[in-house]
């Protein structure tokens, strides 16, 4: 028998409406027809979506590990990709692999085995299909620009829930300006200072209520955050109560002395997600990566974050950054960061770059023997 080494934080959810959603997989393509070596492959005319909802993620590998997917092909995995309902996971014998669920569940699986993906299926877990990102969810972040570097545009809190109720503010520097009025707007709170620096945290003069949507802004002179256009870019706190469950389910990941550091950040960042906490998954990624342990699946998810809150240039420059560590040997993080840009072009109105990013990411599938990926499309 197969023995599975799990643990799970029992979190209480927070109304869909105001989580964040991070799919493991399986962006929308808008774009009608790609190109591709010499023929066209026809996609729908309107947003259009994998059949395939993943229900895990792999977050750390030992040794020889190859997954089975459902429709037959085998391929090696890398550490971040997606796993699906009927995908099997074989171990060669010393080699042990880490799964996490959308329902925040972690398994694993020791060597020499073969084991079907036990992760709840939608049709077991009705909340998996609103779990961080599947794509069935709203809130994906799809109004989205490039930031206008002259303009004090919104770095973070951003598009987020947070845990701290005295958040630190940071803004885009503008060319020439050396002072910047800060504004924090909300029920029963109107708060505004005036700085030289392009951080603050805020006083807690008057207290953050839980739950409360608050909006701040920056504004030189003459310019204004509020240029960017974009809505819902401010943050809420979340409730103490909800707080305190998710800094115990933190402190058993960080504890699992079975999980490298990629792994523990990748749990983490799964569990900020179901609670829309965009700013904490960020950081989590941003210390690994500054403690020198960067590899294509933490810059993979660093990009989607990026896009998430619409820091454009940012989400561009780590999908770049996961392509280079990926260097041609983690194909499937390549597909996954080809479509995800593929799609990220698409949604800017670039119309040719979506083509051709989703013309590689159609030649990394049919390399992985993804039948029913580019059958789809």
């Amino acid at each position: 028998m197969i023995k599975f080494q799990r643990f799970t934080a029992s979190i209480p959810r927070i109304p869909p409406k105001s989580r964040f959603r991070l799919s493991f997989m399986g962006l929308s393509l808008i774009l009608a027809t790609v190109s591709f070596l010499g023929r066209q492959s026809i996609l729908p005319p309107a947003i259009a979506t994998s059949e395939r909802i993943a229900n895990g993620q792999i977050i750390q590998l030992l040794g020889n590990v190859q997954v089975k997917r459902a429709y037959g092909t085998l391929i090696r995995p890398t550490t971040g990709i997606p796993i699906y309902p009927g995908d099997q996971l074989l171990t060669a014998n010393g080699a042990q692999v880490f799964v996490q669920c959308t329902d925040l569940t972690v398994w694993s699986i020791p060597g020499g085995k073969n084991q079907v993906n036990t992760c709840a299926t939608t049709e077991d877990n009705q909340d998996a299909k609103c779990s961080p990102g599947l794509v069935s969810c709203p809130d994906r972040g799809d109004a989205i620009a490039w930031n206008n570097p002259a303009i004090p545009y919104l770095i973070s809190p951003r598009r987020t829930t947070l845990l701290n109720n005295k958040p630190t503010f940071r803004w885009h520097p503008v060319a020439n300006a050396t002072r910047y009025k800060v504004r924090v707007r909300g029920e029963d709170v109107d708060w505004q200072t005036h700085v030289n620096d392009t951080e603050i945290t805020y006083s807690g003069e008057t207290p953050l209520t839980p739950g409360v949507y608050y909006l701040w802004t920056v504004e030189t002179r003459d310019r204004g955050s509020v240029e960017e256009n974009i809505p819902e870019l401010g943050f809420r706190i979340l409730d103490s109560q909800t707080q305190a469950q998710i800094k115990t389910a933190a402190s058993q990941i960080l504890a699992n002395d079975q999980l490298n550091p990629e792994a523990k950040a990748l749990s983490l960042v799964n569990l900020y997600l179901s609670h829309d906490l965009k700013q904490n998954a960020i950081e989590t990624l941003n210390d690994l990566v500054s403690q020198g342990n960067p590899t294509a699946a933490i810059y993979h998810q660093l990009g989607k974050l990026y896009r998430q809150v619409g820091l454009s240039q940012l989400a561009v420059q780590n999908y770049q950054k996961a392509l280079e560590f990926a260097a041609n040997k983690d194909t499937d993080i390549t597909a996954l960061v080809a479509e995800d840009l593929g799609e990220f072009y698409s949604a800017l109105g670039e119309t040719d770059k979506a083509r051709e990013w989703y013309n590689q990411a159609l030649a990394y599938y049919e390399a992985l023997g993804d039948v029913q990926w580019v059958n789809e499309r």
